[in-house]
């Protein structure tokens, strides 16, 4: 409506004597919602178009009909310009953006903002997941070639604008949900479909979680291949992972700590718990591996790599618009496509549609579905490579003005409680933490499973810890007679030797008799004897098999 005020007042006076209808020329603050891939034109410009929002646009409400958000309000940015460093240097949704002298026109009866080579943009991003305090808490990039001087009102007005993006995107919708899918939509790889163009669900926008990046192999890689590719996983499909699209040993590596790796399991073990606290929701599953489907995305534009290469790693959340499930040429794979008119944008990590799919996920968890037998297991102490400060800019978590307890930390000893003892393991299932189990139980299987064990070669199941010792990373599926539950094998205990026969630093010398041993454990429908309890970890309760033998 502003924008539409300054329009018509601009008009107005262009009409009366001696006016002139010039253009309308306007200074902009806005927040990034999204943003398109930075393309040459045929004069040889470079242009790119931007989302933009704030507090004056209608917020992403529901239809009280069909309870999906039908449309999200933005005033769209499209920039011309001579040069592609003089395009604003955009990173992630909730950037904010300053366009001064950018040209305000309507546009199938919609307000627009037209970038042209006079105009100039300083991009606001912050560093820190607090309010940015000091200067290295936060960057100040402009295109403008002279000195760029950032006053202190500047950056109050950017400071403002950050605290009121990252609330607007925790609390609605960053995209219509019309026009969503998930990856559970997607074709089964080896099962025919007629016409893929015909299915409304294989085409659109979701919200995922990066998995992989797998550069395409450069000794090969032509003007007719992709630039590189993504697994990304959201929760959703069967709990399967699709094959990798290429066989480099990049691609091999991306995958051989679990698929998802751990990192993602981790991470999303962080973020559950965050959500936890600041939606007060003690029901949220923290996920000990995951369920779901992994599928791959296609990077065809060397634009889009580059954002790739800038804002993209294992664990961020991005949004993906316009974006088509087709074939890959070679060898049939169903892949996701990214090609030039699609979006691909980095999203905070408390973004509306990311919450959705922790909470969704957390559903699967609690209902007991199928894990991926590929997928890592979250360790319950640090790796050699654990780092809480392993996120990237792209995947910082929000300010949210909501109060919150304060966390204990999930290294820390839970508060001291009476042990309590219990024989079955329904009766685990529902007791508190500090509790243990001696009960007879039946290996039903394990996660990772035996088969994905034997084709990712058994250092899937080892780690390194940090002290430099080798350790079990294996869960094992326990049944009795009351119920069935999923225990992660203790890290200090020795039943890991007892499954695979040997000691972890001995399995990766003889991988092949480990596997055997393992094997044969499964097939045998003996019952054995466990140890089991209940532990702590990131606020979620989990259970440790600590001792096994059999009866």
């Amino acid at each position: 409506n502003n924008l539409r005020n300054v329009y018509e007042s601009h008009r107005t006076l262009a009409i009366q004597p001696g006016g002139s209808l010039g253009p309308c020329l306007v200074n902009v603050y806005g927040v990034v919602l999204g943003f398109g891939s930075p393309a040459q034109t045929k004069t040889g410009d470079w242009m790119v178009g931007i989302a933009l929002v704030d507090e004056t646009l209608p917020l992403a409400e529901p239809d009280p009909a069909t309870k999906l958000v039908e449309f999200v309000h933005t005033v769209n940015l499209n920039i011309f310009a001579k040069h592609r460093e003089d395009l604003p240097d955009l990173r992630c949704a909730g950037d904010v953006l300053r366009a001064h002298r950018v040209k305000l026109q309507e546009w199938n009866d919609e307000m627009q903002l037209l970038g042209l080579r006079a105009s100039s943009y300083v991009t606001f991003r912050s560093n820190s997941v607090n309010i940015p305090g000091d200067e290295s808490d936060y960057v100040i990039i402009p295109t403008a070639k002279n000195v760029f001087t950032n006053t202190a009102e500047d950056k109050c007005v950017f400071v403002k604008h950050w605290k009121w993006a990252r609330n607007r995107l925790y609390s609605y919708a960053t995209m219509k949900e019309s026009q969503s899918f998930k990856l559970c939509d997607m074709g089964r790889q080896g099962y025919n479909q007629m016409d893929l163009y015909m299915d409304g669900n294989t085409r659109g926008d979701l919200t995922v979680i990066v998995t992989a990046v797998i550069p395409y192999p450069p000794e090969v890689a032509s003007s007719s291949t992709p630039k590189g590719f993504l697994r990304v996983w959201d929760g959703t499909g069967l709990p399967e992972s699709d094959p990798l699209p290429v066989s480099s040993q990049a691609a091999k590596d991306a995958v051989s700590n679990g698929d998802p790796p751990v990192e993602v399991v981790t991470k999303l073990a962080k973020l559950t718990e965050k959500l936890r606290h600041v939606r007060q929701n003690s029901d949220l599953e923290t996920p000990k591996a995951t369920a779901g489907r992994v599928a791959n995305v296609v990077i065809w534009e060397k634009s889009h790599w580059k954002l790739v290469d800038n804002a993209v790693g294992v664990g961020s959340c991005i949004r993906l618009r316009n974006v088509l499930e087709e074939r890959m040429p070679n060898d049939g794979l169903r892949c996701l496509m990214v090609q030039s008119k699609s979006y691909l944008t980095p999203l905070p990590d408390m973004t509306y549609e990311v919450i959705r799919l922790i909470e969704e996920h957390s559903d699967r968890l609690l209902r007991n579905e199928p894990l991926n037998s590929k997928s890592s297991i979250l360790p319950l102490e640090p790796s050699k490579n654990d780092d809480d400060t392993e996120f990237r800019e792209s995947t910082m978590e929000p300010h949210i003005e909501v109060a919150v307890n304060p966390m204990r930390s999930s290294r820390s000893p839970p508060p001291a409680a009476l042990e309590n003892k219990v024989t079955d393991l329904a009766s685990l299932l529902k007791s508190p933490i500090a509790t243990t189990a001696s009960c007879a139980v039946a290996i039903v299987g394990t996660f990772p499973s035996i088969e994905t064990i034997s084709a990712a070669g058994v250092q899937l199941v080892v780690s390194e810890g940090v002290d430099g010792r080798k350790l079990y990373r294996l869960g094992v599926r326990l049944g009795d007679q009351s119920t069935q539950l999923s225990a992660i094998i203790s890290e200090k205990s020795e039943v890991g030797d007892a499954l695979l026969g040997m000691s972890p630093q001995i399995v990766l010398l003889h991988h092949s008799h480990a596997l055997r041993n393992l094997q044969s454990v499964l097939n045998d429908t003996s019952l054995w004897h466990a140890q089991l309890r209940t532990v702590a970890f990131e606020g979620a309760k989990y259970f440790l098999l600590e001792a096994l033998s059999k009866l």
